[in-house]
């Protein structure tokens, strides 16, 4: 059975919130054993949870001052995914209204960059840290 989880938080003096819509609370039990995802907070909490978990989530919706809204780090406002985690559906959003949907084309390059930010974090966490990818490209 599907279920939402609120991760609020504050940036810039604005209100947001970001609602995860997951398959069942299993992977928040699987994350909770995770100091790393533990310790995030806000923005970087949810990528962490993205990143770490793909498939496990449905969807993701994104608020700030209680409006639909993209996230602070220009996160789409609303995401949806497949069973593989990987993003079907996805708006933009400023201050309730949604200003575009993206096209498919858009969609593969944004999956794309999520594999490619994934595979970035993977490296540097093996070598907790003591490596950097200089030209993520």
């Amino acid at each position: 059975m599907a279920q939402k989880v609120s991760i609020d938080y504050e940036h810039r003096g604005k209100s947001h919130n970001t609602v995860l819509c997951s398959k069942d609370l299993s992977v928040f039990s699987k994350a909770a054993k995770r100091a790393d995802i533990v310790a995030k907070k806000g923005e970087d909490l949810v990528e962490a949870l993205l990143t770490n978990f793909p498939g496990s989530f449905s969807g993701v919706e994104r608020y700030a001052e209680g409006k639909l809204n993209d996230g602070p780090n220009g996160e789409h406002a609303v995401q949806v995914f497949d069973d593989e985690g990987l993003l079907v559906h996805a708006k933009i959003c400023k201050d309730g209204v949604v200003m575009r949907t993206l096209r498919v084309e858009e969609l593969a390059a944004c999956n794309f960059e999520m594999k490619r930010r994934a595979q970035i974090k993977a490296i540097q966490s093996s070598f907790e840290g003591r490596i950097k990818v200089l030209n993520p490209g």
